[in-house]
């Protein structure tokens, strides 16, 4: 049998061992892909910046996460997510948030009783609140060709402080399996 065969004989047979030991293998397009974007679990920084339920360290999640992207070198970020190849989701852990977002609007609209236009004034407050997991959240989706991303992520992992800095332990462990996925 010559190396090309047993190869073809082999990649399936490992597949399968990997699978049924509950195992996912790696999918070799997050080590290739080239253009990367990140964004919080509801969307953009930009599109959220008024959301409630994002909050400041999921912000702060995207900041660093970008940063440790730059720092390793390996994708290059992109500043819309229809530019990327891949799209990183981050979810700082907590268990419960509350926040208000203020907001005022001035137009006219017809008042009283001969409905003619007026200047009207209004004043209020959002407000929201989210309850989820405590633990980190860091997931890696593909692009489809209309800029959004796809509805499963390609790879996935939660853990306690995971998206702490300096350790971002959370994409430490995604880099190392991109870098193992290249060598093999």
């Amino acid at each position: 049998m010559n190396r090309r065969t047993a190869l073809a004989l082999l990649i399936p047979l490992l597949a399968i061992t990997a699978w049924a030991q509950g195992q996912k293998p790696f999918p070799k397009l997050l080590a290739v892909a080239r253009y990367v974007y990140v964004e919080t679990q509801f969307g953009t920084v930009d599109e959220t910046l008024l959301d409630p339920r994002v909050t400041d360290e999921d912000r702060q999640a995207v900041s660093d996460l970008e940063k440790q992207i730059q720092i390793w070198g390996h994708y290059k970020l992109t500043a819309k997510p229809s530019e990327a190849e891949l799209i990183f989701v981050v979810r700082h852990g907590r268990l419960v948030s509350a926040d208000s977002v203020p907001h005022a609007s001035i137009g006219r609209r017809p008042t009283g009783p001969d409905q003619r236009s007026q200047t009207v004034t209004t004043v209020g407050v959002d407000y929201g609140a989210e309850a989820g997991p405590m633990n980190d959240y860091l997931a890696v989706y593909v692009r489809n060709p209309d800029g959004k991303k796809l509805n499963n992520p390609l790879w996935e992992a939660s853990l306690e402080h995971g998206l702490e800095t300096p350790d971002m332990s959370l994409f430490k462990k995604y880099r190392d399996q991109v870098e193992t996925a290249l060598k093999n």
